[in-house]
């Protein structure tokens, strides 16, 4: 990338982002199991997990000189239900030089938040699905 922007000479990059949207699992569709495996935002004291066809949470917040998009959505695939936490952030009018550096600055953003919302069942899910 270095060379590319030495090459064309771009001084700003208007817009750049990361965005990763994880699949998790929910093995019993109740409250309780939902509460141990999940840091959620839904309103589950209100409204029973196991009643809902669909619950999905939105918010876009400032975090310094960075934005992040938090979406959560709860989904049936085929037979089962799966949390879908999906984190887009991004930095506008960055200096082209400063692109690493904001790329990780992000990534750390995404990453802090992924894990104030999974618990130990999901880490343990996550490690023994990459093996």
């Amino acid at each position: 990338m270095d060379h590319f922007l030495a090459v064309v000479s771009i001084p700003i990059i208007t817009r750049i982002g990361l965005r990763y949207i994880d699949e998790c699992p929910l093995p019993s569709k109740n409250n309780e199991t939902f509460r141990e495996y999940y840091n959620s935002v839904f309103p589950i004291d209100r409204f029973n997990i196991a009643d809902a066809n669909e619950m999905v949470f939105r918010t876009s917040v400032k975090k310094g000189n960075f934005y992040l998009t938090y979406r959560e959505s709860l989904q049936k695939q085929k037979d089962e239900y799966k949390l879908f936490l999906d984190f887009d952030g991004f930095a506008n009018n960055i200096p082209s030089e400063k692109y690493l550096e904001v790329t990780d600055k992000l990534h750390e953003i995404i990453s802090q938040e992924y894990e104030r919302t999974i618990k130990e069942p999901v880490y343990e899910y996550m490690r023994k699905k990459g093996d």
